[in-house]
């Protein structure tokens, strides 16, 4: 008799297990990727099932990506569009590219460095946009670990974060990689190909064309601290300005239209300023449209400088003075240096390549007019 029992049960139990599961797997279709599970305890409540076959049922579906977990943060779901782009398995020598952004501002000239010497030396690399989601590169790079990439090319998220995680996985992997523009802090001893953010002469030369009040914009909130933001205010305190925040305005991701109040906002402050600086050529874009809206001329009454030098700078209205951060250089050297480093799996000797940053000198910041009497 007991031999009969024990297979039922077991039939029994497979078939709770598959019921959770495809119940769980429903759930998880409606939710957005990224986003943390209940508790253990609550799942057992919410779907009727012991610990067990919630735990059993948990790890089946991180074994088929429906699921990734971040040590002591908790269960995730995953997002379905990274399974979509990466193949279950590369072909050898790949490399995976990590970028928070395609198309616009810098991300075309860096994908485009990237691109002309992985065609020109017969690469296969595979471009993943992380949207400046942190556990999105994290799941990117848990993948293409799995779909076994022989090394990595990474531009960090604009998020000030320790990337523990992603980088314990490189670390496991044992996998080469070589950063772009800023490294993960815990992996700083990797190679890093960036650009000199602290030429004060590409935005003071606004002083002498007549402006007197220089503000700083950017829609990337805590990001902008490290980078331009800095240098802005180097430049003020070269200049003796002291109320250095008094014309500074940091956002994080507002939508569009907001941004466009917030600059409008502060084009209408007493001391008004006469030229912007801004954290790239789209915010730039915005701050075109609230100068326009307060009834303002670009360049005449106020100012616009950009960075990134992206292709739609000499496209605008007037075309943009923008700061040309070395981007395409970036990627190809960042290519080179992580197809040097899978072939010979040795670092370059070279650890830090740093280039220039150049203003390209447009309408947009030609000088105040002159007022006729």
């Amino acid at each position: 008799m007991k031999a009969d029992v024990m297979p039922r049960e077991k039939e029994t139990a497979m078939k709770v297990f598959d019921m959770v599961k495809q119940q769980i797997i429903r759930d998880l279709e409606k939710m957005e990727p990224h986003t943390r599970l209940p508790g253990r305890q609550a799942l057992c409540d919410q779907y009727f099932a012991s610990r067990d076959t919630i735990d059993r049922v948990i790890a089946s579906l991180k074994r088929e990506n429906y699921l990734y977990t971040i040590r002591n943060s908790g269960t995730f779901v995953a997002d379905p569009s990274i399974s979509l782009n990466i193949s279950r398995k590369l072909p050898p020598g790949t490399i995976g590219v990590l970028m928070p952004t395609s198309g616009i501002n810098s991300s075309v000239h860096v994908a485009c460095g990237i691109n002309d010497y992985a065609g020109a030396h017969g690469l296969q690399v595979v471009h993943c946009i992380t949207d400046h989601n942190p556990q999105k590169m994290e799941s990117y790079i848990r993948r293409l670990i799995l779909s076994g990439v022989s090394g990595l090319l990474i531009q960090p998220p604009s998020i000030v974060c320790s990337y523990s995680e992603a980088s314990a996985l490189i670390q496991c992997a044992g996998i080469p990689v070589v950063f772009m523009f800023d490294a993960f802090p815990n992996m700083t001893d990797y190679p890093l190909v960036t650009v000199n953010t602290s030429r004060p002469e590409n935005i003071e030369f606004v002083y002498d064309r007549g402006y007197r009040h220089m503000a700083y914009v950017s829609n990337h909130g805590n990001f902008s601290r490290d980078n331009n933001l800095r240098l802005y205010l180097s430049v003020l305190a070269h200049r003796g300005i002291e109320d250095s925040y008094h014309h500074v305005l940091v956002e994080n991701s507002l939508p569009r239209e907001a941004f466009v109040h917030r600059v409008q906002q502060l084009l209408e402050k007493p001391e008004r300023p006469d030229v912007i600086y801004c954290f790239n050529d789209t915010e730039a874009g915005m701050v075109y449209e609230a100068i326009r809206r307060s009834g303002l001329r670009i360049s005449d009454d106020i100012g616009v400088i950009g960075s990134d030098d992206s292709p739609v700078a000499a496209q605008m209205d007037p075309p943009l003075t923008s700061v040309n951060i070395s981007a395409y250089n970036i990627g190809y050297v960042g290519c080179n240096w992580i197809a040097q480093f899978v072939q010979s799996g040795k670092m370059p000797y070279q650890k830090l390549k740093l280039f220039q940053p150049r203003l390209v000198d447009r309408a947009s910041c030609k000088g105040r007019a002159v007022e006729k009497v």
